[in-house]
């Protein structure tokens, strides 16, 4: 699973940075994920949290790739929010001891919003955000997604669906 990480992020590096820029991130230290992508941003000239929001979609659109069995699409888009943390994060943290993926703590608010807490020990609220994104547009749902940060590396992620009344 790191490995994984480590490949989509120098892909995505490659990907959105110009030659000279990809180099130089290669070259850069091995830092934890969120410094490495505002490294990439530096190099870019992009804003930080745009990296990362875009790199979490990429993600997302990378797992599902990989693992179509774990984005079912019997389910809504909360449905699958809501359970990403039993349904993922935990089978990932059996079959990858060594993996760290975020913690996630999801309650349903109602049949159209969801409130997710987010925390992790690398902290990449942006990532997470943009992993949001891509899920609800996986599911062809419209929403509004709004963040705010909260203590010990966390954030809290309200997401409520549009409806066209």
């Amino acid at each position: 699973m790191l490995a994984m990480m480590e490949t989509e992020l120098r892909d995505f590096a490659r990907d959105v940075a110009a030659p000279d820029a990809f180099a130089a991130f290669l070259a850069g230290p091995g830092a934890a994920l969120p410094d490495r992508l505002g490294r990439l941003a530096a190099l870019t000239g992009e804003r930080p949290g745009e990296i990362s929001r875009a790199f979490g979609r990429r993600m997302f659109e990378r797992f599902v790739s990989l693992y179509p069995d774990f984005v079912p699409l019997s389910v809504t888009a909360l449905d699958y929010l809501e359970h990403i943390e039993r349904h993922v994060h935990e089978e990932i943290r059996a079959l990858y001891p060594e993996a760290r993926p975020p913690r996630l703590c999801c309650v349903r608010l109602s049949p159209t919003r969801l409130l997710i807490r987010y925390w992790s020990a690398t902290p990449a609220a942006e990532m997470c955000e943009g992993m949001i994104e891509a899920a609800l547009e996986h599911f062809e749902t419209r929403a509004m997604i709004r963040r705010r940060e909260a203590k010990d590396a966390a954030a809290v992620f309200e997401v409520a669906l549009v409806t066209d009344d």
